[in-house]
């Protein structure tokens, strides 16, 4: 379809389009900080007009909520993903896997989890969010559970166990994403996090 210019419109699937106006807040946010990228930036980085980035978000800070639900959701879906590789039987290394691997995802895309995790705490509005980490929690006490009746773990209260242990993870990365953590130190947690869990499952490093 041709404008008045005579320049070839070209229509984007919305997803499409939301998708390229989240990538491009998210270079504009990691350039100029949340605080001083305006709406007019994103719209330049990703070459829309600013009412087609209104039919997508209400608002920069709407766009940001959306950039930490696509991070927390993606990061869930690796995680859950990564179960296969761990022995059904085997509680511990599923724990590990899930703490372990949430972590390395959160590595593998430091900068962005920098960003997103350095802000304030999800609000109602971000319900993909919250129920992400719900969901990890319930896979988290399941494990659990599930090597307790086995008996190959040796905890009374397993879902105590696994709120301790989900909130020691994401405090750790809330705490470096605050202060910049780069990829060495969120190999360090890895390591820490992996013995915690041995250590809380086990009894021993």
């Amino acid at each position: 379809m041709a404008g008045r210019s005579g320049r070839t419109r070209v229509v984007k699937p919305p997803e499409t389009r939301r998708q390229e106006l989240l990538d491009a807040g998210l270079a504009v946010f990691r350039e100029k900080g949340v605080r001083q990228a305006t709406v007019d930036d994103i719209t330049a980085a990703a070459g829309v007009a600013k009412g087609t980035f209104y039919l997508y978000f209400v608002s920069k800070d709407r766009l940001f909520e959306a950039l930490r639900e696509r991070f927390t959701v993606d990061l869930l879906a690796t995680v859950e993903a990564s179960l296969t590789t761990a022995a059904a039987e085997d509680s511990v290394a599923r724990a590990d896997a899930l703490v372990g691997n949430a972590i390395d995802f959160a590595a593998s895309r430091s900068d962005e989890f920098a960003l997103v995790f350095s802000g304030p705490p999800p609000g109602a509005a971000e319900g993909a969010v919250i129920g992400a980490e719900q969901r990890f929690l319930d896979l988290l006490v399941g494990t659990i559970r599930q090597g307790v009746e086995a008996g190959t773990v040796r905890v009374a209260d397993p879902e105590a166990t696994a709120t301790l242990l989900f909130h020691a993870m994401h405090g750790g990365l809330l705490e470096l994403a605050r202060h910049g953590g780069g990829r060495a130190e969120l190999k360090r947690l890895r390591a820490a996090a992996s013995e915690l869990v041995q250590r809380a499952l086990l009894g021993s490093p």
